[in-house]
């Protein structure tokens, strides 16, 4: 059925009816050019990160020891990773898990909860916050990590930038290639066991964490507002 619709629905070679091509990180522009063969632009979404300004630059110690994490609360997004690591750890931090929650998908959160207790880990649900309070969250926790995998982009993992946190990616998609480039500005993992060890050494050593609390910071403002106003210019001056 699904087969049956796409073919009367989806679009055709964007190449061929397009001027510009527009791409949001340069994982989605991979898979663009290997399905149709094109060179797309790569625009990043703009993600709003002066509202984490309040709170940034609080240091190691004034954090608690905690991991956050943000996004919809699905099975898509693999939280189940991030109980399996921390049980894993010496550390053993707070997870703290802020999004959205659709009711269909509340088994989901139960079966979260179920498996901490299982394995002993401390997790803490903010279904729905507000802004102010999802920032102070963010702020007041020692990491952020991103469990799923082949995300297009990943406005959650610049937005924990912004406050001050190091990162903790999937070696996938947009958060590893385009945001943490390969990196450089934060840790990636591919094995819970991965994820595990990368949470020991940002939660036991201060210089590491600020160290990547800096390149946090920094690399969070290259895909502020103003970036994506000027690129968006510049590629409207190309087709004007």
């Amino acid at each position: 059925m699904f087969l049956w619709l796409y073919r009367r629905i989806a679009r055709g070679n964007p190449f061929e009816f397009a001027d510009i091509v527009l791409t949001n990180s340069r994982f989605t522009a991979r898979l663009t050019k290997l399905l149709w063969g094109g060179e797309p632009l790569i625009l990043y979404p703009p993600v709003i990160v002066k509202d984490f300004s309040v709170g940034a630059d609080i240091p190691y110690d004034g954090r608690d020891n905690a991991v956050v994490t943000v996004g919809r609360i699905s099975p898509e997004k693999r939280l189940e990773d991030a109980v399996d690591a921390i049980a894993l750890t010496s550390t053993k931090p707070v997870l703290r898990v802020i999004g959205s929650l659709n009711p269909k998908f509340t088994w989901y959160r139960e079966f979260i909860e179920r498996k901490a207790r299982e394995k002993g880990v401390e997790v803490e649900f903010y279904i729905n916050i507000p802004r102010k309070e999802l920032v102070n969250i963010v702020t007041k926790s020692k990491l952020f990590i991103h469990t799923t995998r082949y995300e297009h982009f990943g406005i959650a993992v610049v937005e924990a930038m912004a406050g001050g946190c190091p990162v903790i990616v999937h070696k996938s998609g947009g958060p590893y290639e385009d945001i943490v480039s390969y990196g450089e500005y934060g840790l990636y993992y591919e094995s819970v066991e991965d994820l595990a060890e990368n949470i020991d050494k940002l939660l036991t050593d201060d210089t590491l964490w600020k160290y990547y609390h800096i390149k946090s910071l920094e690399r969070a403002q290259q895909f502020d507002e103003n970036m994506f106003k000027q690129r968006f210019l510049e590629i409207i001056e190309k087709i004007s």
